[in-house]
């Protein structure tokens, strides 16, 4: 099995989409991965953290440049 150091060197407060903070307070991991959808392939940058309902959130951009069926 492999082991993936997904630390990083300094806490980021993040925030709720309204702009309240968010109950994990901070994010401390993040990993860099290749993102696959259908044909299209990119490696990104993700933080990991608690969404609570949420597998992934995706910024505004990436959907408005790769637009995967979401009109």
């Amino acid at each position: 099995m492999h082991q993936i150091n997904t630390k990083i060197s300094w806490p980021i407060a993040m925030f709720n989409a309204n702009g309240t903070a968010n109950e994990a307070n901070q994010i401390l991991e993040v990993v860099d991965i290749i993102l696959w959808y259908k044909t299209h392939l990119e490696q990104i940058l993700l933080v990991i953290s608690s969404l609570s309902k949420q597998d992934l959130i995706l910024k505004y951009l990436w959907l408005k440049n790769h637009n995967p069926e979401v009109n």
